[in-house]
């Protein structure tokens, strides 16, 4: 991609850079209108659709209060005037009656009855009479003023209004408009489903829908008639349903549909085959969730399902206050269809920028020619400069930017040209071997071309100098050459010389480390006989009693081995001292070699005295065993001296011990200063080659001196 990017022209860079640009803000701000639009368009919806259920709602919730104040109304003043009626004579003429004989009391109430409306051949009182309208023009005025109410009927127990075996009454909206009503012609009421329930319950109560006609669906609201804590009948209200309709434009997927406190479907405009059952029945657990939580809030609420048919339901409920509890009004309709506005919005809106974004991407282009057309020129120029031709002449046809940078360019060429021609001359010159070009520098080196015009300066001078001072150096080398040649040979002369002097100080350290080797023999031989002693001293440890006397005189001789023995260890470590001088003499080869048979007729010295020293020790421990023999005799006498007879010869064999530890050491250290000598041996051996070799090397190197010396003569400095 980078490659492709990299070999297209500035026009075709420019043209590609704008369109992305043009394409990504197009897509960002489409992105971002569509997202604001949806949204926006989207939450109008279904604010449109929440305010439209809750209007219905609102508007059955009017009707459901109307049918249940009308039950209530009634089921009330039943309660209270079944309570108080008197059943003998009215009351408004009891205060006149009291005191008056039971037979004029009889005659003045048959002149208060009064003919059932209801059943006209019962005569009922003043009180009951009341009643019959009240129930009678409530009734009818609701339903006449209201087309949701559809009917009213009341039912109560027998003997409970003025003695009659049964009393009900039915209204519909028919009788209603005529003010007349149906009465009920027997007490098979009594055992219906309807009326057990509310005598059972004793509380309000709402029927399961009933289907009246093809389209029409009611629902009752029943409320009971309690008098003196007694059942006394029932009253219920006809509330028409099917009226929760809502005609939204042309939402053909709209579905509305109200719902009891039981969730049981009142009624669906979409699916009437639904009405009668449970509403959960028609969800699948993950859609009724969010349902059933938003109903246990008692709050309005919606609710977006997919059902497994993979079509999506927006979804709004709206509570409704009724007898048993909370009703919901809902209205559902498909998202595809409620938000097809907004999909063919989006769409246009796309087009629309695919549109813009073919008219730019033409007139973009465009543009970036006609402005880009001037820079042909200057890539031509370029062109010839990378190929290195300096010598071109255009036409400036514009004074713009572009006609200033090829302005520019062309005499960028004719400097570098001017230029380059001096610094060839000058370099040409100095192929000819002529350092004396510093005034030959013609050209102008303006700018940054300064600096080169200096280190061309700089470079003659420099040169110059350095033929000067190598020709000198080369006849000083002839000359050096010379005398390290005569010094090399005298060099490799004295070091033979040396050579031989190391090879008899190896002899001499050679013949010492042989006295040693000596010496060592001895002190082990020495030490074997202590510890030989000493095994004859255990011996004899049960007969040691009387050694006291050869004890002392053990002492005195482990005095003198001691004596002894620090003269040996003086000598040891002068031998060591001398066999260090020998090590830093050997370090100064040379003449000074000399100085190794000094150093080795002292270390000879040493080792003679060491021999000394050791037979003094042998003798010595001659007189150690003859008075250990000595003690011997008496060791019958003292066992006690005789121990400590055994202590003193085996300190005796520690020291012979430590002596032959000692003269080991000595012969390492002798051992090393003849492995140090001949080490010496081959570097005075290769010193004297390598002198041999520098000689001859000299002896070339003034040659070549001679020789550069006549090269230098060739070039003019």
């Amino acid at each position: 991609m980078i490659k492709w990017y990299s070999s297209l022209n500035l026009v075709n860079k420019l043209r590609l850079l704008i369109l992305s640009s043009i394409i990504v803000s197009l897509i960002v701000l489409a992105t971002i209108i569509s997202i604001i639009v949806t949204n926006n368009s989207q939450t109008i919806i279904d604010k449109h659709l929440e305010a439209t259920t809750a209007l219905k709602a609102t508007s059955m919730q009017g009707i459901m209060d109307d049918a249940v104040y009308l039950s209530n109304e009634i089921a009330s003043y039943m309660n209270l005037a079944l309570a108080n009626a008197d059943t003998t004579v009215d009351l408004q003429y009891s205060e006149y009656l009291q005191g008056l004989d039971p037979a004029v009391i009889n005659y003045l109430q048959s002149l208060t009855l009064y003919n059932s409306k209801i059943y006209p051949n019962e005569q009922i009182n003043y009180d009951f009479a009341k009643m019959e309208d009240y129930i009678l023009n409530s009734a009818w005025s609701t339903i006449s003023n209201n087309m949701d109410i559809s009917g009213f009927e009341i039912y109560l127990e027998p003997n409970i209004f003025s003695d009659m075996p049964y009393y009900g009454i039915i209204i519909d909206d028919n009788t209603a408009r005529n003010f007349s009503w149906t009465s009920v012609t027997d007490a098979s009421y009594l055992n219906e489903d309807f009326y057990l329930e509310m005598k059972s319950k004793l509380e309000p109560l709402a029927s399961s829908v009933i289907q009246k006609e093809d389209d029409v669906f009611v629902c009752r609201i029943k409320y009971p008639i309690i008098v003196n804590n007694q059942f006394g009948g029932i009253v219920f209200t006809e509330m028409i349903v099917s009226n929760f309709n809502i005609a939204l434009g042309a939402y053909e997927t709209l579905g509305t549909f109200m719902m009891s406190p039981e969730l049981e479907v009142m009624y669906h405009t979409s699916m009437p085959h639904t009405i009668g059952t449970t509403f959960d029945i028609y969800f699948e657990d993950y859609e009724w969730e969010p349902i059933i939580a938003g109903i246990n809030k008692g709050e309005a609420f919606n609710v977006v399902n997919t059902n497994t048919l993979n079509i999506t339901r927006l979804r709004f409920f709206y509570p409704i206050e009724g007898p048993e509890g909370t009703w919901w009004a809902q209205v559902q309709v498909e998202d595809t269809e409620a938000y097809e506005d907004i999909y063919k919005l989006t769409l246009t809106m796309i087009v629309v920028s695919i549109i813009l974004l073919v008219i730019l991407t033409v007139v973009a282009g465009a543009i970036i020619r006609f402005v880009l057309r001037g820079l042909n020129p200057i890539v031509k120029l370029a062109t010839q400069l990378s190929q290195g031709n300096f010598q071109i002449d255009m036409q400036v046809t514009s004074q713009d930017e572009i006609g200033q940078l090829l302005q520019n360019f062309m005499n960028m060429s004719e400097v570098l040209n001017t230029i380059i021609k001096d610094i060839e001359n000058v370099l040409g010159e100095m192929a000819q071997g002529n350092f004396r070009v510093k005034n030959q520098i013609q050209a102008q080196y303006v700018g940054g071309f300064a600096p080169i015009k200096v280190s061309l300066m700089s470079i003659a001078d420099n040169l110059n100098r350095s033929l000067n001072e190598i020709n000198e150096a080369a006849r000083e080398v002839s000359s050096g050459a010379e005398e390290i040649a005569i010094g090399s040979t005298e060099l490799a002369s004295g070091t033979t010389k040396q050579t031989e002097i190391l090879t008899s100080f190896v002899s001499t350290t050679n013949h010492i480390v042989n006295s040693i080797n000596g010496v060592i023999d001895k002190v082990e031989e020495t030490t074997k006989i202590s510890k030989t002693a000493q095994d004859q001293a255990l011996e004899g440890a049960e007969t040691m009693k009387n050694m006291l006397k050869s004890m002392d005189d053990i002492n005195k001789s482990s005095a003198t081995i001691a004596e002894v023995l620090q003269s040996i260890e003086a000598i040891a470590n002068q031998t060591n001292l001398l066999a260090l001088n020998a090590n830093i003499e050997a370090a100064r080869a040379g003449e000074a070699g000399k100085g190794f048979a000094v150093v080795a007729n002292e270390v000879r010295e040493l080792a003679n005295r060491s021999s000394e020293i050791v037979q003094e020790i042998a003798q010595t421990i001659k007189v150690s065993i003859n008075d250990v023999n000595k003690g011997q005799i008496m060791a019958h006498d003292t066992a006690k001296s005789l121990n400590n007879i055994i202590d003193t010869i085996e300190k005796t064999v520690t020291i012979s011990e430590e002596l032959y530890t000692v003269n080991i050491a000595q012969k390492d250290n002798v051992q090393e200063l003849v492995e140090g000598t001949q080490n010496i041996t081959q570097v005075v051996n290769n010193t004297a080659a390598t002198s041999e070799e520098s000689a001859a090397i000299s002896e070339e190197l003034a040659a070549q001196a001679t020789n550069l010396e006549q090269l230098l003569g060739r070039f003019k400095f």
